[in-house]
């Protein structure tokens, strides 16, 4: 009895024994599997955040590369032309660094918009491939981005250092750079906004596990610009004025918003625009080497074409000729000689930079003009506007009219001619009346008087000689990256085109005398000397009988 009660508890116990091991090696077993399984999902997680910041550095990567390319595009597309119309901002650096942040960044819509369209399309191109076992995906809203984009440039140009300009100080020889860093606030954005930034989409087709992370991460961003748009700017600034770099001489100062070449456009006319001569302009500077017409009565007592004055003449060493009488032939006329004085002063300030040490740097686009490369673009028809005013009174009269204090005396030395002594200002002539217009001098600025037409003649006159001048010059300068390493597509010339709108040039006004001029051709006061009219000296008088008009012929 003994003996089997303990062969059963023996037995019971062995039993016991075998199902606990049963069921210790299945929770072994059991443990095994589950650390396993966590483990081989550590792993997947562990490799799709490793290929995720893997691809999301590749795609921004893409985005900043993308943006340099846009960024060349649009500032060098044939339709972006960069325009500073305001003359002061041209002799100040910073203010023209302004201007550009303000003309391109300003209204971020425009540029926001741009981005927009063009990054979505080259970002999704540009998924990685060759990742075996795990499939991408570019969630891209446009309209999304654009918003974000906008806000993001908004509060970027509301710091100060929008713009990191890299090695450029103003001047051409100053600026051996000129690219810029373009600093962009992402971390200054809403959480709400960020939040809709365009995805990448990770997934793990071995795990099954899936991650997505915005392109773009929520910092401060600085990308780097290589376009020299700030190369071309010096360039151009350097037209406008000679004298540069810690100030301006304007004494010296030859560019095109200098006062010398101001006041000496301002004073070039053609037709009848001289106190006292009844003959059209043989010079766009000066009074005709004559008071009156011989054997011909005055253009604007005309009835036909045929009453057309031809007037031959000469400008910086070249002949012309135009008909007086007839208005758009007159404006032509000095629309073509204005371009070749522009043309004349661009070879004198900017041919310089097309030397041998410039081939592999950059280019100055030049077109041809009578035969001679010109460093601006000019269209005389559509670029310069010229305006014929009524400046001369014709009536009948007789030839007993006092003419002896009416012929000037003046030099007919052309002003800031370089193959001349080069220094010599407009307006030199004395006339009793004279009609002088242009820039002056006020505490120590440089600044230009608004005057509309004015004439001095009788409204009764029965018929009108007219004075032509330039009213309007709009120019540009262009600039052709040739250094490879400051170009994004290699193969794709880069122009950049700098311009000006100049309306402040003064038409024909026969009231208005600002004096003498200074040693840098600005006029000495800035209160003009509004002259009552004299019409003695803006009448011409057409005999009825004899032909000529009066004054009549001098002894």
């Amino acid at each position: 009895m003994n003996e089997r009660a303990f062969n059963l508890f023996t037995a019971l116990l062995a039993l016991i024994l075998i199902v606990l091991t049963s069921i210790l090696v299945s929770s072994m077993v059991q443990s095994e599997s589950n650390a396993k399984t966590i483990i081989a999902k550590v792993l997947s997680q562990s490799r799709l955040e490793s290929m995720s910041r893997l691809i999301r550095a590749d795609a921004f990567q893409t985005f900043n590369y993308a943006t340099r390319e846009q960024m060349e595009l649009w500032l060098s597309e044939p339709g972006n032309v960069f325009e500073i119309a305001d003359y002061h901002k041209w002799a100040d650096w910073q203010s023209v660094v302004d201007e550009f942040a303000d003309a391109k960044f300003k209204n971020a819509e425009v540029f926001a918009d741009y981005l927009a369209r063009n990054l979505p399309s080259m970002i999704a191109q540009s998924k990685p491939e060759g990742y075996a076992g795990y499939e991408l995906d570019v969630q891209f809203d446009q309209v999304k981005f654009k918003a974000i984009l906008k806000e993001v440039l908004a509060k970027s140009y509301e710091d100060n250092d929008f713009f990191q300009i890299i090695d450029c100080k103003g001047t051409p020889e100053t600026c051996p750079n000129g690219s810029f860093y373009l600093n962009l606030k992402f971390s200054k954005l809403d959480q709400s906004l960020y939040e809709q930034m365009p995805l990448i989409t990770v997934k793990d087709t071995r795990g099954n596990s899936t991650g997505s992370d915005p392109i773009i991460p929520k910092n401060d961003l600085k990308v780097y610009i290589p376009t020299r748009i700030f190369k071309a700017l010096t360039l151009a600034r350097s037209f406008m004025h000679s004298e540069l770099g810690s100030g301006i001489n304007t004494a010296s100062d030859f560019g095109y918003y200098s006062p010398r070449i101001q006041n000496e456009i301002d004073s070039m006319a053609l037709g009848f625009c001289d106190y006292g001569y009844c003959y059209p302009r043989q010079n766009p500077y000066f009074p005709p080497d004559r008071t009156y017409i011989d054997s011909q009565s005055c253009p604007g007592f005309i009835t036909s074409s045929s009453d057309y004055l031809s007037v031959d003449g000469t400008f910086r060493g070249t002949n012309f000729s135009y008909e007086a009488g007839n208005d758009k032939g007159t404006e032509d006329e000095i629309k073509a000689l204005l371009k070749q004085r522009l043309c004349e002063l661009s070879t004198e300030l900017l041919g310089k930079y097309e030397g041998p040490q410039y081939k592999n740097d950059f280019a100055i686009a030049t077109e041809t003009f009578q035969g001679k490369p010109c460093y601006v673009t000019v269209d005389e028809k559509g670029g310069i506007e010229a305006k014929s005013h009524e400046s001369k009174g014709i009536e009948a009269g007789n030839a007993d009219i006092d003419a002896s204090g009416l012929r000037g005396t003046f030099s007919e030395e052309e002003p800031n001619n370089p193959d001349g002594p080069g220094a010599l200002c407009p307006y030199q002539y004395e006339l009793q009346e004279n009609q002088r217009t242009g820039m002056f001098r006020e505490g120590g600025e440089i600044k230009i008087n608004d005057f509309g037409p004015a004439s001095c003649f009788a409204a009764s006159a029965p018929d009108k000689a007219k004075c032509t001048q330039v009213t309007v010059v709009k120019l540009m300068v262009t600039y052709m990256e040739k250094d490879m390493n400051y170009k994004v597509m290699k193969d794709r010339d880069v122009w950049i085109k700098i311009s000006t709108a100049d309306y402040n040039y003064t038409p024909f006004n026969a009231k208005i005398s600002l004096g003498d001029t200074g040693s840098d051709c600005a006029f000495s006061f800035p209160e003009f000397d509004e002259k009552a009219c004299n019409e003695k000296g803006w009448v011409c008088y057409v005999p009825n009988t004899v032909d000529g008009c009066y004054p009549s012929k001098l002894a």
